[in-house]
Formats: structure tokens, C-alpha cells, sequence
């Protein structure tokens, strides 16, 4: 799943006062630890790419504002969303990593019940290839809010995408989801097209059915199809 970073860019243009900038964010972001060779390939990229520059010259803003604002967490929430758009922006690990160290300390200082952080980490883990840690995160999304359709969203498509999981246990995260999210037309459409592509077609039906009550144009044709291909397989 895809990140919606800040647009809230401050422009810094020069070579020299963008690496000075950087250096001294670095330091900031961890005081303890010297510049290492990541961190300076990292500068070095970072300078390559104008977006780049723009998403790091937003996170030195942002801790700006977090050190006088630090139980906020729209803070932790946009440093961690512009290292993400670094990571992608330049394939980079080392980002990736920042925007995940961001997101748990937000999750540490604020406590467990800001699932927009908790859904991020676990999006962050899971771009690293961090799986289980993945897993993790949006059982604890779940968890601190189960009336919030995102992190089973999140959960189901780490399951099919990524672990390979088997229809079972991917039709149990949807069964969790409807216990829990009262007719959510969303899900129930997730769950009946991801019926239809295991090939279970009858069973999509019903979900299909429970759709057309309320929308009774838009699944018209797809009710029609798989009703052709059910009486298709008694004959």
C-alpha cells in the first residue's frame, strides 16, 4: 500500500547548505551515533534527486515542530511518511529504516491507539520485507481499533501478496473483518471478488447478493456472469 506523504515541502536549493542541512538532521534523528558510510550514501542520494531534497527538507521542519510539540503525532506521522517517499524515491534501506524508527517511537511515546502510526509501521515493515513484523502491526491496528476497515485491508493483502497464505486463512482475516465491521460494503466486495479468484463462485454470490440490495445497477452484470458459469458447472 502506497504512502500519502505531506505536500508541505520547504524548498532548500544549493549543494553545500543541502549537505550541511542534512549532517546536522542526521545528528538530530540520532545523536549517538556518527555519520556511518549508510547515512553519507544516503546524503549522496538524497542530493541526486530534487524530490529528494524537498521530503528531507520537510522532515527537518517537521522535527522542528516535534521538539516543541512531541505528544503530537502528526509529527511522527509526516517524518515518517517523507523517509518513506525517500526509501521509494531512491530504493534506499537506510530510509526505509528512519521511517520506521520515526513511527515507533510515535507508537511508544503516544501509546498503542494511533492505528494511523501503527498501519504506517506495518507498511513500512512490510516494503523492508519485515513480514512478520508487518503481521504484527496490523493485528495491533485491529486490536486498538477493530471498527477501522484499514488494517484488515492491510493484513488481507500482506497475506495474499506477500506470505502466500492459503484461502483459509485469508477468508478467516474477511470473517474477522465482518464480525467486527457491520455490513462494510467494501469488504464484502473484497471478499467476494477474492472468492471469484480462487474459484469459488458460488459462495461469491451470496456476497454478491448482499451487494445488489444496495446497489442494485452496479452488480448487475457480475451477479449475471457467475450466475451463467454456477448453472454452467451443475449441468
Amino acid at each position: 500500500m502506497k504512502f500519502q506523504p505531506s505536500k508541505r515541502f520547504l524548498a532548500i536549493t544549493g549543494s553545500v547548505v543541502l549537505t550541511a542541512a542534512l549532517i546536522a538532521g542526521f545528528s538530530l534523528a540520532a545523536p549517538r551515533l556518527a555519520l556511518g558510510g549508510k547515512e553519507r550514501a544516503l546524503i549522496q542520494q538524497i542530493e541526486s534527486k530534487p524530490e529528494a531534497k524537498e521530503a528531507y527538507a520537510a522532515i527537518l521542519e517537521h522535527q522542528k515542530k516535534k521538539a516543541g510539540d512531541a505528544d503530537n503525532p502528526t509529527w511522527y506521522i509526516a517524518i515518517g511518511n517523507n523517509w518513506v517517499l525517500i526509501g521509494d524515491l531512491l530504493g534506499n534501506q537506510t530510509a526505509r529504516d528512519k521511517a520506521i524508527a520515526e513511527y515507533e517511537q510515535g507508537i511508544a511515546r503516544l501509546g498503542k491507539k494511533n492505528t494511523t502510526l501503527i498501519n504506517n509501521a506495518g507498511n513500512a515493515y512490510r516494503a523492508s520485507g519485515r513480514y512478520g513484523e508487518a503481521e504484527a502491526k496490523y493485528r495491533q491496528a485491529i486490536e486498538a481499533n477493530s471498527g477501522e476497515p484499514t488494517a484488515y485491508e492491510n493484513l488481507i493483502d500482506l497475506y495474499r501478496m506477500d506470505l502466500k497464505k492459503p484461502p483459509a486463512e485469508i477468508i478467516k482475516v474477511f470473517q474477522l473483518a465482518l464480525d467486527r465491521l457491520i455490513e462494510n460494503a467494501r469488504i464484502i466486495q473484497l471478499l467476494a471478488e477474492y472468492l471469484v479468484s480462487v474459484g469459488r463462485e458460488r459462495d461469491a454470490l451470496q456476497y454478491y447478493y448482499l451487494l445488489e440490495k444496495r446497489h442494485p445497477e452496479q452488480f448487475a452484470s457480475v451477479i449475471a456472469d457467475l450466475e451463467r458459469k454456477v448453472n454452467q458447472e451443475k449441468k
